[in-house]
């Protein structure tokens, strides 16, 4: 059983903590997963992976609850201070769920989506497949929804276009090459 009923009370009791905290958070957490899910069902993964992907999707960015929203909504660039408040937002929620929810597979997913394949990323520089397979969907989803939807610190979002070819100009770097590749393939396939 990937979360046990009791748990599920208090994942539900998490989400509305997300959706309560940002406007913001409420629409991507739930636009993260249905591209994850999307995009996992895409890559031919099991039932039971794409169930694990759907909660980690949903929570990822939990741990944003635990940053002041002067930060999450400061309309310029964040200082360096700011920068690695928000750096640690995978940490807070990887703690917050670890009393209550017994899956690790979540809780890599929350850690580690914004681990960057070349090791550049946050907030263990972990690269490759050292990164869990449902971590690496989630970050090219995130990322996505990221550039597709306005943010507080820009206003004009990019096309869906423009985000696919920035999507692609960093499979190698940033993103897995190939789950890159098969997201661009099922987006432009939706077009």
């Amino acid at each position: 059983m990937i979360i046990r009923k009791r748990q599920l009370f208090k994942v539900r009791k998490m989400l509305t903590v997300i959706k309560n905290k940002n406007e913001y958070l409420r629409g991507h957490s739930k636009r993260v997963c249905q591209l994850a899910i999307m995009l996992a069902e895409h890559l031919g993964l099991s039932q039971r992976e794409i169930r694990i992907i759907k909660y980690g999707a949903l929570l990822h960015d939990l741990g944003k609850v635990q940053v002041d929203n002067l930060i999450l909504n400061k309309p310029g660039c964040l200082n360096d201070l700011e920068f690695e408040i928000i750096k640690r937002h995978p940490i807070f929620g990887t703690e917050m769920l670890q009393e209550h929810l017994n899956n690790k597979e979540i809780l890599d997913i929350i850690s580690y989506h914004h681990e960057r394949w070349d090791g550049n990323g946050y907030p263990y520089k972990l690269r490759g497949e050292e990164i869990p397979l449902a971590a690496r969907i989630v970050s090219i989803v995130d990322a996505f929804d990221a550039m597709t939807t306005v943010r507080p610190y820009r206003k004009v979002p990019f096309t869906i276009k423009e985000a696919l070819e920035e999507i692609l100009n960093n499979a190698g770097s940033q993103f897995d090459r190939e789950i890159a590749a098969a997201f661009c393939q099922k987006i432009a396939e939706k077009r």
